[in-house]
């Protein structure tokens, strides 16, 4: 996906309509994120975790959406659990295309070696994902999720568990850190200079559902003083870009809302 130049436009509006804060009154992140998304057309879920101060930040936390092509990071955490990281050749190529390049494809190869959308809810449950469920006539994109598991998700890429190993977790943070430069949009967008991150992002227009766009970005950050992980979920009627705004302008949100906080 080719980003136009009026993405850059949108996204400079999405900033402008920030909130300002009086200098005597620091609003808390959730309060922040929310009077943003108010100014914005469309249904968003947002989750924020940092880790340094062991904090969950969530706005409208029981909304669910479509995941289009986030559900690639389940389905591939999903098959390392059912195959105990042993992945053949072939799986790991078509891993690395279905991540780093967002390859539909080689989505549909390993959604059916996880079992489907059964091998999908399967994981979920073992994952704690209360609110992530697949889509009944079977299409991988249209598996409903909430911010809320995504972070889960993203945690379980982090921190050692049951379900992933150390080597399985390592695998997947590289491929994520590495996607094609034109998908690093969205929620790692405002990342700070010289930090190390990783995200996957989902756009797809909703043809049966009048017009609109699910578009989502999850993203992990790393730096010496800030580690935090950023999911947004946007649902709306109108256009990709508009989507991309909508990210973007909660993830400076977010980095100004993290820069503000003492190092730790």
């Amino acid at each position: 996906m080719r980003r136009s130049k009026s993405v850059a436009v949108l996204i400079a509006i999405a900033a402008a309509a920030l909130p300002v804060t009086p200098a005597s009154a620091t609003p808390t992140l959730h309060d922040a994120v929310l009077h943003y998304l108010q100014g914005r057309s469309g249904a968003e879920a947002v989750a924020v975790h940092d880790y340094r101060a062991n904090r969950d930040y969530l706005v409208y936390k029981d909304r669910t959406v479509w995941t289009a092509s986030i559900v690639k990071l389940e389905i591939l955490q999903a098959l390392l659990h059912k195959r105990n990281g042993q992945l053949s050749s072939y799986e790991k190529s078509e891993a690395k295309t279905m991540i780093e390049n967002s390859d539909n494809d080689a989505a549909e190869e390993l959604w059916e070696r996880i079992g489907y959308g059964p091998g999908l809810d399967k994981f979920s449950k073992l994952a704690g994902l209360t609110d992530t469920k697949s889509d009944p006539r079977g299409r991988w994109g249209r598996t409903t999720t909430s911010a809320r598991d995504q972070i889960k998700l993203i945690q379980l890429l982090e921190l050692p568990n049951k379900l992933l190993s150390d080597s399985s977790r390592s695998y997947v943070r590289g491929l994520m850190h590495n996607v094609e430069s034109d998908q690093r949009w969205g929620s790692c967008a405002h990342a700070p200079s010289g930090a190390w991150t990783m995200n996957k992002n989902g756009w797809s227009p909703i043809a049966d559902d009048n017009g609109y766009w699910a578009v989502n970005s999850d993203c992990y950050v790393w730096s010496k003083t800030k580690r935090y992980a950023l999911v947004v979920l946007d649902r709306h009627l109108g256009s990709e870009e508009y989507g991309i705004a909508t990210i973007e302008g909660v993830a400076a949100i977010v980095v100004k809302y993290m820069k503000s906080q003492p190092a730790t």
